[in-house]
This record gives C-alpha cells, sequence and structure tokens, in this order.
C-alpha cells in the first residue's frame, strides 16, 4: 500500500500581505464567540430544576457501637431540616436506623443532604445535581430516595427511585 503526501502550504505562505491570516481571523472569532456562549449559557443550564423530588432520606447504623448522627438538608439553599439521631450499634444481622419523610419534601429544586457522625469522624453530603448526574431517564418516578449507611471507615450511599413522592411521616 503507498501513501501518497502532498505538499502542505505553511502558515505563512498562506498569510495575506498584511500579515495576518484571514481563515485563522475567522476561526478565532468564532471560537472567542462561541467561548463567550458557552460561559452565558453553562449559568442557565445549571439552574434548570430537578426531574424529581427528594422523598425520602433513610440513616443505618452498620458499627457494632451506638452512634449519634446528625443530619441536616437545605432546599434551594435554606435549611429546612436540622436533627440528631441516636442509633443502637449492630446485633449480628439486625441494624438501628432512621427514615426521614417532611411536608417539605417532593418538589422538583436543589437539596443537599448532609450526614455526619457526632464525633465529626465521619461525614458525606449528597445533592440533587449528584442524584441527577447518576440517572439518564427518571421514567415515570417522581422523587428520589437517599439511603446512608454509617460503617466502621465510611459513610456510604445509595440511591432509589420513587413512583411518588410520600407526603409525610
Amino acid at each position: 500500500m503507498a501513501f501518497i503526501s502532498q505538499p502542505r502550504r505553511s502558515r505563512s505562505s498562506r498569510q495575506s500581505e498584511s500579515g495576518s491570516d484571514p481563515v485563522s481571523m475567522r476561526r478565532r472569532t468564532l471560537l472567542v464567540t462561541l467561548g463567550a456562549s458557552v460561559a452565558t449559557l453553562s449559568g442557565c443550564v445549571g439552574e434548570r430544576s430537578p426531574e424529581v423530588g427528594l422523598g425520602k432520606i433513610g440513616v443505618t447504623n452498620r458499627q457494632q457501637d451506638s452512634v449519634s448522627i446528625h443530619v441536616m438538608v437545605e432546599k434551594r439553599g435554606e435549611e429546612v431540616y436540622d436533627a440528631a439521631h441516636d442509633l443502637a450499634g449492630r446485633t449480628g444481622n439486625v441494624v438501628d436506623g432512621t427514615t426521614i419523610i417532611e411536608e417539605w419534601m417532593g418538589d422538583r429544586v436543589r437539596y443537599t443532604v448532609s450526614v455526619a457522625v457526632a464525633d465529626g469522624a465521619l461525614e458525606t453530603t449528597y445533592s440533587t445535581a449528584d442524584a441527577n448526574s447518576f440517572v439518564d431517564d427518571w421514567g415515570a418516578n417522581q422523587c428520589f430516595s437517599l439511603f446512608f449507611t454509617v460503617e466502621e471507615s465510611q459513610i456510604s450511599t445509595a440511591l432509589g427511585a420513587m413512583k411518588s413522592c410520600p407526603t409525610s411521616s
């Protein structure tokens, strides 16, 4: 198989007598315009309403020792829930936990949920944006649920879909 190579004109041979390359100038203008448009629109895209609302939060303790956890939830950047929960330690395969379902849940707005062990050794935060980044199509589901599991060295998070949003606990 033979390769055919054609000589390429250098950039300097394509420049006009004024020393500027008209193709390059148009390309630069286009890239600057596109860059400004993307920067302008990125704020709009980031602010769109989530496809589903937060419907339920669950927290379980898989540690052998009892633990006090702190759960804080922000809705549209405003704190709507701030409470401590004492969870018993695991006995065999039996774990203690709590479920949070409140009237302010279910709206298709930005939520941020933070869960921390009272001594500050473990903590995690999860938001509506995180949920939407993992799911391409929510289908007929109206809400999502978050489940936090306190383990010896971390707080793990699981996400679930809900056909409808519960109204309160």
